[in-house]
């Protein structure tokens, strides 16, 4: 910087940069807190230990409606042995009762699961419509960030020092140099670390100040017990005085 003003002029544009970039920072958290994952589909896998509990419930349940259509049945087809084929028809009609209570209920769970994976791929494809915004935003912003960085590194880096690229000291730095307290970067550097340090002096001053009152308040605690207790001894010694004059005087 060749000039006062040029410096002042500088300062603010290293300002606008910084505030910029920060704003542009919270903006792309902000965007990409927006991104959603999406929904996984129900895989239609027929649970056969539940079917089958369920078919033999349902056949125990109907085993008193089926016996003696089951019994008539086999008589009139069965011939004089048609006793013992009762438990094999029985037996051959639960496996029929199972079968079709797996059949229902594996098609209705089907019927299920397939009308919520198809309100999962509405909701999947409005959630790749919302990332695809949230994307192209993003992009947008880290555009513009490159832009500022490119523009930083171009207008600001060859002069301005790194250790001091953040917005805070860059203000201060203004300030200096506006007010005429500084007429070159090297002054408002040297004077910013010396208000820093008699800050943290100050700090570490004002630290101790509290600890000191805090330990006079102990101690003048300290001293009120001590005065009560032997206030309190005094009076104990007057009360024994007393008593022992009662007693000689009543002798």
């Amino acid at each position: 910087m060749q000039n006062t003003e040029q410096l002042k002029q500088g300062l603010g544009r290293a300002l606008y940069f910084m505030q910029r970039m920060g704003e542009l920072d919270n903006q792309r958290e902000a965007v990409r807190s927006q991104y959603r994952q999406e929904m996984v589909p129900i895989r239609p896998t027929a649970k056969m230990l539940i079917v089958l509990i369920i078919s033999a419930a349902v056949f125990f349940m109907a085993e008193g409606v089926l016996y003696y259509p089951v019994v008539i049945l086999v008589s009139i087809i069965g011939g004089e042995n048609w006793e013992s084929l009762v438990r094999p028809a029985l037996l051959i009609s639960f496996v029929v009762v199972s079968v079709l209570t797996f059949l229902v209920s594996n098609g209705i769970r089907k019927k299920k699961i397939a009308n919520q994976n198809k309100d999962i791929a509405a909701t999947n494809e409005r959630i790749r419509t919302m990332n695809s915004s949230t994307y192209d935003e993003e992009v947008r912003l880290i555009a513009e960030m490159q832009e500022i960085h490119r523009q930083y590194q171009q207008e600001i880096a060859p002069w301005y020092p790194p250790n001091y690229a953040y917005y805070q000291a860059a203000q201060a730095f203004l300030d200096y140099v506006g007010n005429y307290r500084a007429n070159t970067i090297q002054d408002a550097v040297n004077l910013y670390e010396d208000e820093l340090h008699k800050r943290t002096m100050v700090e570490k001053q004002d630290a101790m100040i509290q600890q000191q009152k805090l330990g006079n308040m102990l101690a003048i605690g300290s001293l009120i017990m001590q005065a009560g207790t032997i206030s309190a001894i005094q009076d104990n010694t007057a009360a024994v005085d007393e008593l022992g004059r009662a007693f000689g005087g009543g002798r």
